[in-house]
């Protein structure tokens, strides 16, 4: 991530100015509707292609930024010298007299060893600079063979040229062929769509410059008619449509086609709506248990859920059919786009169930065997509804069954693979909500919001399933709790609240939504108490720890290296890479030797290189920091203590100045958009740390005041987020402010004995698990070479946003550097609190961050900024190893920086490089004859001579 060092100097400065003045918040996005269908392409046109063994192809191209083109044997050669190579294309019209705009798509055929992800930059007769939000990107494949790779936009104008980055570190790219795609979109589409329990409403907007001629049919229209209607849009026309529920059955579907046959045309789209009439009755099937009942109708379109007898959801409809709806195959016209039938499938939407049999605890159900087809249409005609036929020869669901057990809903579902389902919906307000790895939600928010980013990958209610860190959904609400947990992670799920796909609004009926999709899936939906703190109601903390408990922990990444080995490679990285030039140790390097970070004689650096090898590096000066975690050893070991001490005193006092009354932190600067206050849980928990580390070290009692209070302010906040303000907003989910917030609360448990603090501290943790990959989905020819194990288990997703709302986008790119802070908090808590194996997490998180590591060339020993995941390939920056070594200290039972112990009678605080005990009430320290060094005793330096033995 682009800045990365959080020692508390540098958070100092940078924060100083803008803590003197509180300001108020930014302002959350507010919700609009979100259009979930791709837009229906009609035609795609070649509109240029460069095939460069033509040697007519091979003018007019430019490298920049450290990279060479070349042509030869029939291929343009890319030659990255750096780590942002590019080369921009000749004019366009010069090679194409069309005219490129609207939707595009490039397809570029190479081989390349220059990263894993490429980017089309375009500009156009408008627009005459490049941008990320004129930019598509596409994954690349590392493996020295030839793959055509494909990436989209839209152009807003005549496109004159575009501008390739096809890696991001050096290496070559061979491109032999790029070829863009000129899509012709459909003119209609759905612009906005509105339904409640009374109608469903979608506007449709003609986008041409010509008449459109189309069919419209409604299940509903206000008499409760059902029938064909034609209508002309003229350029520009924008109409409503409206269907009504007749409210005759619990369950009730509401369906709009739009249909436009053209010559050679096809085309047709149909959106559906759910209504739940709650007054209305119908038969049923109880499935009970003592806090549970799940009450089916017989006709199988729908479920109501009762928890202690009070209606807490639904789940309607039990199976449905879309092929249109991402991630499905597209528009159901696209197939006959070529030559269109007489007659072509229609998705019906809901699929008319039968009930199977049940035994008190399980349910079944099934469907007929149909397909609902158009009759025979004429092409060019619109579609007449009273036209439409059933035929036997498809069974799209084979069986659907429910099981209770407590308070949890097992399900199954066999089906064809155009089958989504079951569909559950929380009824009540939402108070919390996490698509695991993708969403962190408050109450208010909604899903796909641009809070946090604002390219389109915001809309991510359809995640590709490695974006996920484990296979878990969930909403608590003000009646219930509901935790969605689903058998094989490589399933995919749709999470929407509100849910846009049927346009429901904030505080509808049925505005949560959570399902899965394919034809065969299974897992269990828990239905517990509703959101609150008293005894008996839930977060959502309980509900990931019942999904994390449920499915249990992964077992521990394999290690390849011995102790020794990792050690001597944690000192290569510190001493042989190039991290370490003139001028001392820089915090992060490019690999080639490119600098966005001084080199400072840091102390974090000098301390672990002699926790590594026994020899301190001889350093002209010695500074603070250097690391994300501090480790001040080396001042201790080198008569500097004194240095150290003014310091953090200084820096402390600073710190507390900034406090406010009431315990918090404030921020001001750009990154309060997409927040509605101008503070955070994160943001304030790395401040409250620091407050506590000072305490802990010098036994200042204003130093301890100070933490208490901001621990009891941070508290009050529920989710995790804010902590990383120098590049995203403080809005954004991050686990790292489950980190600060975790150890805040174990330092005040520590000191008070208050159980609320450990509490707290276990909840904090809680909040980092869904940043935590807790399931392997990489496949074997992706694993790396040399029989080394992929790395995905136990690496950690940074954050959910993006830098500056833009790029990079960071959910499903892990950057281990911010899970090791957080598992620093879940080693400290692990002796404290048994309801997860926090200390098996923790090691989990180590590992995958020293399988990342280096092991060779300019950055070994070093660990990657990021890693990606789909090509198993690093990314740079690449950052010093120290909080690598303090943890695997931590794990097998060394001191990690400094130890600080008081003694029995509680008159001594004292701190030293090595490790203490008290024999009585005096200290020993085990120095193995090692000195002069100095120690703090109660906030003041103290000399130790030399001595041997201990």
């Amino acid at each position: 991530m682009k800045t990365r060092i959080l020692f508390l100097l540098s958070v100092l400065c940078c924060c100083t100015p803008l803590l003197l003045a509180q300001s108020p918040g930014g302002e959350y996005p507010a919700y609009s509707w979100i259009n979930p269908y791709p837009r229906v392409v009609v035609r795609s046109d070649t509109a240029c292609v460069f095939q460069f063994s033509d040697p007519k192809a091979q003018a007019g191209w430019d490298g920049f930024n450290q990279s060479q083109v070349v042509f030869a044997e029939g291929k343009m050669q890319v030659k990255s010298l750096g780590v942002d190579p590019y080369f921009s294309s000749p004019l366009i019209p010069t090679y194409s007299d069309k005219v490129i705009d609207g939707s595009v798509e490039f397809r570029v055929t190479m081989k390349s060893d220059m990263g894993t992800v490429g980017q089309i930059f375009w500009v156009t007769e408008t627009d005459g600079n490049y941008a990320e939000e004129r930019s598509a990107k596409f994954s690349v494949e590392n493996d020295g063979e030839l793959h055509t790779y494909s990436a989209s936009g839209m152009i807003d104008g005549r496109m004159l040229r575009f501008r390739f980055d096809p890696g991001n570190k050096k290496g070559t790219a061979e491109i032999t062929r790029i070829e863009i795609i000129q899509n012709r979109l459909s003119p209609l589409e759905v612009t906005n769509m509105i339904s409640n329990n009374d109608f469903a409403e979608i506007e449709i907007t003609n986008l041409s410059d010509r008449k459109e001629r189309i069919g419209l049919w409604k299940s509903n229209d206000e008499k409760g008619e059902s029938r064909p209607e034609r209508q002309i849009l003229e350029p520009r026309q924008k109409i409503k449509a409206v269907t009504w529920f007749a409210k005759k059955e619990p369950f009730e579907l509401a369906q709009i086609l739009i249909s436009s046959f053209k010559k050679n045309e096809a085309k047709f789209f149909i959106r559906s709506a759910y209504a739940f009439h709650k007054e209305i009755e119908t038969k049923w099937i109880s499935l009970k248990s003592d806090s549970v009942e799940c009450l089916f109708a017989e006709n199988g379109s729908g479920a109501k859920i009762m928890r202690d007898g009070k209606l807490v959801g639904i789940i309607c409809p039990l199976a449905y059919e879309d092929v249109a709806l991402p991630p499905g195959n597209g528009n159901p016209g696209d197939r006959f786009k070529e030559k269109p039938p007489r007659s072509v499938p229609f998705p019906s939407g809901v699929i008319p169930l039968k009930f199977k049999q049940n035994d008190a605890r399980s349910i079944t159900f099934f469907s007929d065997n149909h397909v609902i087809t158009l009759g025979k249409v004429r092409i060019g005609q619109e579609i007449d509804p009273k036209s439409l036929k059933t035929s036997h020869n498809n069974d799209p669901v084979r069986s659907l069954t429910f099981t209770l057990e407590g308070d949890e809903l097992q399900f199954e579902l066999n089906a064809s693979d155009n089958v989504f389902g079951p569909v559950f919906r929380p009824i009540g307000t939402q108070e919390q909500a996490v698509l695991s790895g993708v969403e962190y939600l408050e109450r208010g928010e909604h899903s796909s919001s641009t809070a946090d980013i604002e390219t389109a990958e915001h809309i991510r209610f359809a995640p590709d399933p490695l974006l996920l860190t484990m296979p878990f959904a969930g909403i608590i609400t003000d009646r219930a709790s509901f935790g969605l947990l689903w058998d094989d992670p490589n399933d995919r799920v749709i999470f929407a609240t509100p849910d846009f796909i049927e346009g429901k609004q904030p505080g509808d009926l049925l505005q949560h939504r959570m399902s899965l999709c394919g034809g065969k899936v299974s897992g269990t939906l828990r239905v517990g108490p509703a959101y609150g703190k008293e005894s008996g109601q839930e977060t959502i903390e309980d509900a990931i720890l019942w999904a994390v408990n449920k499915r249990g922990l992964p077992e521990l990444p394999r290690t390849y290296r011995t102790q020794d080995e990792q050690r001597q490679l944690n000192l290569a990285g510190l001493m042989q890479s190039q991290l370490k030039g003139d001028g001392g140790w820089a915090h992060a390097i490019l690999p080639d030797d490119s600098q966005p970070f001084a080199r400072t004689y840091g102390a974090d650096y000098v301390s672990t290189v002699w926790q590594l090898s026994g020899q301190l590096p001889e350093v002209p000066v010695l500074v603070r920091g250097g690391s994300h975690l501090e480790n001040p050893v080396a001042f201790f070991l080198t008569g500097k203590g004194q240095d150290w001490l003014d310091q953090a005193n200084a820096e402390a006092a600073h710190l507390r100045s900034t406090q406010k009354e009431d315990g918090s932190f404030r921020y001001s600067g750009k990154y309060l958009k997409g927040h509605w206050e101008n503070t955070a849980s994160g943001y304030c928990g790395q401040f409250v740390y620091w407050l506590f580390e000072h305490y802990r070290r010098t036994g200042n009692p204003e130093s301890l005041a100070a933490a208490i209070k901001g621990t009891d302010y941070l508290n009050h906040f529920r989710n995790p987020r804010g902590a990383q303000v120098w590049e995203l907003s403080i809005h954004t989910p991050d686990i790292m402010g489950s980190g600060w917030c975790c150890i805040s609360n174990v330092r005040a448990f520590e000191i008070t004995g208050k159980a609320e603090y450990l509490r707290d501290a276990k909840r904090w943790a809680i909040t980092g698990l869904p940043f935590v990959y807790q399931w392997d989905g990489i496949t074997a020819k992706k694993r790396p070479a040399g029989g080394r194990p992929a790395v995905m288990l136990y690496a950690t997703t940074p954050v959910l946003g993006a830098t500056n709302w833009i790029a990079p986008n960071w959910i499903g790119l892990p950057v281990q550097w911010c899970g090791l802070d957080y598992a620093e908090g879940l080693f400290l808590l692990a002796p404290y609190e048994n309801s997860l194996d926090w200390r098996k997490i923790a090691e989990g998180i180590l590992i995958a961050g020293e399988q990342m590591q280096y092991t060779n060339g300019p950055s070994v020993g070093l660990l990657p900024d990021s890693w990606t995941l789909r090509t198993q390939t690093p990314n740079p920056f690449d950052i010093n190893p120290c909080v690598l070594e303090r943890l695997r200290r931590r794990m097998i039972g060394e001191l990690p920086a400094v130890d600080i112990a008081v003694s029995p009678d509680g008159r001594s605080r004292v701190l030293a490089p090595f490790p203490i005990r008290f024999e009585g009430n005096t200290p020993v320290f085990e120095s193995r004859g090692y000195g002069p060094f100095q120690i703090l005793l109660n906030g003041e330096v103290r000399d130790v001579p030399a001595t041997k033995g201990e």
